[in-house]
């Protein structure tokens, strides 16, 4: 019986600390989006070809991905096609760049039998304040950042031409202050991390304003 009852303090202090990190945890990530044409898709014709992702996050490419397929499967539906199903039976070229000309654009609309292709790109800025960061006492001359951006491009291959461009910049700061007498742990997200829900949430607003 002492036993269990060493047992159950021991994790009830446990979970007491784990529960004050989170709750000292007043920092967040901060996303901000833009998007610089086609805000508003028509998604209920035609079939869409999702490129493979492209990022610099070793830590996070195959994330990157499936959050891009979940998010575009769930708008399209049956109309969603990956890029390694289109080559399972269509000559496309091995490797498909982010940006495109109208030609390449045009001749891949030929080759695949498809009339859209959705291009993702992801880049890690800085990842200084990792997954934990400390706001440190006394000291005035720190500056850690959490910062990546993700880019959607959606392209009319039959007409040769980009219909939608977006982005999203995750970013989360910590930096000293002259009014920092004390250290505080925050529980923060990774720019690994922030690259992959800034994918989710830039997909949302697709599924948002896009006709389905």
């Amino acid at each position: 019986m002492k036993n269990v009852i060493k047992l159950y303090r021991s994790n009830y202090f446990i979970l007491c600390f784990i529960s004050f990190i989170f709750l000292s945890s007043c920092s967040s990530t901060k996303y901000t989006y833009f998007f610089d044409a086609g805000k508003y898709i028509d998604f209920s014709k035609g079939k869409w070809i999702l490129n493979n992702s492209k990022s610099n996050s070793r830590i996070s490419d195959a994330d990157l991905y499936n959050t891009a397929k979940y998010g575009f499967r769930r708008i399209l539906g049956d109309s969603f096609i990956e890029v390694h199903d289109v080559r399972a039976t269509k000559l496309i070229p091995p490797i498909i760049n982010f940006n495109l000309s109208k030609e390449e654009l045009i001749e891949l609309h030929h080759l695949s039998d498809c009339e859209y292709l959705i291009n993702i790109k992801g880049n890690v800025v800085s990842n200084d304040a990792g997954s934990i960061a400390i706001a440190k006492k006394d000291t005035p001359d720190f500056y850690d950042k959490n910062e990546s951006n993700v880019s959607i491009k959606i392209y009319d291959l039959k007409l040769g031409v980009l219909i939608s461009s977006s982005s999203v910049i995750g970013k989360y700061i910590n930096q000293s202050s002259a009014f920092n007498d004390k250290s505080h742990t925050y529980i923060t997200k990774s720019a690994h991390q922030s690259m992959v829900n800034g994918t989710s949430n830039l997909i949302a607003k697709y599924y948002k304003y896009g006709k389905k």
